[in-house]
């Protein structure tokens, strides 16, 4: 749940684009004609109060099976969705629930102060000054 809730507010790809290959009427009337080409922001949808309670807010219970099942299957979309979905989405999310197993019993993590990470939105969403945080050994009992 903390995995899927980091990458609902900082998803590896900010946004899609797709063309469209039948016209599409929305809800409301209105229509886009075949051959639209129509961007989806991920970063902004993920942030949407229209779509998310206290969307600013850290909380991996929405993604709990309660609030999950109370969800469209399409709202969270870190890696796209449909046909055209990333090919290494299983690859990513295994390597990261690896590396918080291996990480979280071992060190304590928290953000070094003054080194807030400057996102840049490219075609992956990264930082321009890196990610920098302080890691402090976990003293187990012997």
């Amino acid at each position: 749940m903390c995995i899927k809730e980091s990458m609902r507010l900082f998803p590896p790809v900010p946004g899609v684009a797709r063309e469209l290959k039948e016209p599409i009427t929305f809800f409301d009337g209105r229509s886009l004609p075949k051959g639209t080409v129509v961007f989806l922001s991920i970063f902004c949808m993920n942030r949407s109060p229209k779509m998310w309670d206290n969307p600013e807010v850290f909380d991996p219970l929405r993604f709990s099976p309660e609030s999950s099942s109370r969800r469209h299957s399409h709202m969270y979309v870190p890696f796209s969705a449909g046909s055209r979905n990333c090919i290494g989405q299983n690859f990513a999310m295994n390597e990261m629930k690896v590396a918080v197993a291996l990480t979280l019993p071992r060190f304590e993590l928290s953000i070094v102060p003054d080194k807030e990470p400057l996102k840049i939105p490219q075609l992956i969403l990264r930082s321009v000054n890196g990610i920098h945080l302080n890691l402090m050994k976990i003293q187990t009992a012997s």
